[in-house]
């Protein structure tokens, strides 16, 4: 979860109650934006009653969903791989190279299917979210994407 959306969900609960229970409901959506509960045990873990916070503002707190980290960590090495196949000077070798460098924490065999993927006409969009095919030149062996 961006830390803009946490600090406006925990303003939103904080302003419908008063000052002293703000580091506990701030606590309290924090645990809950990291494992997800029921209406009922957010409030208690809150230690607040329906009366003091609307049901809108703990439905906000409800629908918040964490940024998953892998998620994170997959587009930026993604865009990155994808940024040197737009180049269009880079072998394989050379970009699977550059992104293990760039990612300490980066897979070889993840990026090699990646790759592979993306020059698969039956992944290339499904897996890879690319409008164009990446395709191998025979005689250089860059990578580019089709024109």
């Amino acid at each position: 979860m961006q830390k803009q959306q946490l600090n406006a969900i925990v303003a939103a609960v904080a302003a419908a109650v008063n000052a002293k229970a703000n580091a506990k409901i701030e606590a309290a959506v924090v645990a809950h934006v990291a494992n997800p509960g029921t209406l009922k045990a957010f409030k208690t873990l809150a230690g607040i009653t329906s009366k003091k916070l609307t049901k809108a503002v703990l439905e906000t707190c409800l629908q918040a969903k964490p940024v998953n980290a892998r998620r994170k960590f997959a587009s930026e090495w993604r865009g990155f791989v994808n940024a040197m196949i737009a180049e269009g000077q880079y072998t394989r070798k050379q970009i699977m190279g550059a992104a293990l460098a760039e990612f300490e924490a980066l897979k070889e065999s993840a990026v090699g299917t990646y790759l592979c993927d993306c020059k698969n006409e039956k992944y290339y969009v499904k897996s890879c979210g690319l409008d164009k095919l990446a395709v191998l030149d025979k005689e250089t062996k860059v990578l580019s994407f089709a024109k």
